[in-house]
């Protein structure tokens, strides 16, 4: 069988192309098949890549002559470059926040949630000319509605990766374009948008894609505005616990820096956590 040249086209499907024998290949099958099932159950953040590679060994060594073919698979799997696992995290991280079918209601009318999106419409994207406006994750659309309210005229459009809550944001924000599409497979053209938004995005997405979806913004949008959670060093995930450091991640890729501070205490989520800070740069 074929020996597989080029480790970063390297994927679970590729697994059955490695150079075992033929009277093995009835046994990796089994295997991969397996694996294959465990990649699908795995949701995103839940499992690391050893916990995978514990998995597939255990169910291997219950299959008769398997040890040496376990051997080569296990070593394959440990082999797949850094570029992949990303890409599968962030696969993981799309079909997650995807399937979710009630979460677009859960903060839609929520008093604190709804000061918070007046606060960004009303006192910080005044500080930006902007007469067109991005949301990427925009899930029920509350920002844009608030945003629509103070600037009538602005044009708006969110995109989001689930369907429910996009349905639920066109059924309830008239006047505003809202599209189901992953911001990990950027398709808006260059210079396209005077200004992007985020609200607790970064901490839906794998790490390594930030950057990523920074870079994005930088070749679409003259400005970003970024609500985002920041502890002053990098933290753990869990629920409203994250941190990430929004300024240098955009200040990376061209921006410059117009406004970095802690959102007001009333619009917070949980200081005892973490803390909600804004970003504003331009790259003009």
């Amino acid at each position: 069988m074929a020996t597989i040249q080029n480790p970063y086209l390297v994927g679970p499907h590729e697994l059955m192309r490695t150079d075992v024998t033929t009277s093995d290949e009835k046994v990796v099958r089994i295997a991969v098949t397996e694996l294959m099932a465990v990649l699908r159950m795995i949701s995103f953040g839940c499992a690391t890549v050893c916990t995978l590679l514990a998995v597939v060994s255990k169910f291997l060594e219950k299959v008769p002559r398997a040890r040496v073919v376990a051997s080569k698979v296990l070593t394959r799997l440990s082999e797949m470059p850094e570029r992949i696992r990303r890409g599968s995290e962030e696969d993981k991280a799309t079909k997650y926040w995807g399937d979710l079918k009630t979460y677009h209601l859960s903060n839609d009318d929520d008093p604190i949630a709804i000061k918070r999106s007046e606060w960004v419409a009303n006192e910080v994207l005044p500080l930006v000319p902007a007469t067109s406006l991005l949301e990427i994750g925009c899930n029920s659309g509350r920002n844009l509605f608030y945003v629509q309210r103070a600037h009538p005229s602005m044009r708006l459009r969110g995109i989001d990766v689930n369907v429910d809550a996009i349905n639920f944001a066109r059924s309830s924000k008239a006047g505003i374009e809202f599209l189901v599409s992953d911001a990990n497979k950027w398709s808006e053209p260059p210079n396209s948008w005077d200004c992007a938004l985020t609200m607790s995005v970064l901490d839906h997405i794998p790490t390594e894609s930030t950057k990523e979806l920074a870079a994005s913004l930088a070749t679409s949008c003259r400005a970003v505005l970024s609500v985002e959670l920041w502890d002053g060093e990098p933290g753990e995930r869990a629920l409203y616990k994250y941190s990430t450091d929004s300024k240098s991640i955009y200040e990376s890729v061209g921006f410059h820096t117009k406004l970095w501070c802690p959102v007001p205490r009333e619009l917070q989520y949980d200081e005892a956590k973490s803390t909600l800070w804004v970003y504003l740069g331009s790259r003009a």
